[in-house]
């Protein structure tokens, strides 16, 4: 009976639709999340005139870090009235200032046209742990090498703060 129970579990577990999701990058080209299979996966959402602003120079020494295990992906946003930059000023800033993480095009990560990566991550249902918000820009989001919430960071935790660090190298469930 056991066997069948195990089995009746795993019908009943949300169908992981993260690496089904493809957005654009602030250049405008695809990015399939199909390719961050089997890494860890962190998610930020940045504006450039927000005031935890200065840590995106620790988010790209994190990504250097750990960029054999994690990939970084960067949502700017207008949904906190923090970023007037254009997608190609963005993408402009970024590639001046050497940042070599992923930098998906400029969206709403709330609200009625919240981007679908946000929405995967709000809903439950989907991400099979938890049902998350967005109140402020740099919430940060980690993602186990399945594509599951493994930890949720506010916006105030520097990236190269050691709990994110141990939280990124412990073993995914």
């Amino acid at each position: 009976m056991k066997p069948l129970f195990v089995l009746l579990l795993l019908v009943f577990l949300p169908d992981n639709v993260f690496y089904d999701i493809t957005i654009q990058n602030v250049t405008g080209n695809a990015i399939s999340f199909s390719q961050f299979k089997g890494k860890k996966v962190l998610i930020v959402n940045a504006a450039s005139a927000s005031k935890y602003n200065r840590q995106m120079g620790n988010l790209q020494k994190l990504y250097s870090k750990y960029s054999s295990n994690l990939a970084v992906i960067v949502f700017p946003t207008n949904s906190f009235n923090n970023e007037p930059l254009s997608n190609a000023a963005i993408a402009d800033s970024m590639k001046a200032k050497g940042y070599t993480f992923v930098i998906a095009a400029k969206s709403d990560v709330t609200g009625a046209n919240m981007n679908p990566v946000y929405k995967y991550l709000f809903d439950k249902q989907k991400n099979g742990r938890i049902s998350l918000s967005v109140n402020e820009d740099f919430k940060k989001i980690l993602l186990d090498k399945n594509g599951m919430v493994q930890g949720v960071f506010a916006s105030q935790l520097d990236p190269m703060d050691s709990l994110l660090q141990k939280t990124i190298v412990a073993p995914s469930n």
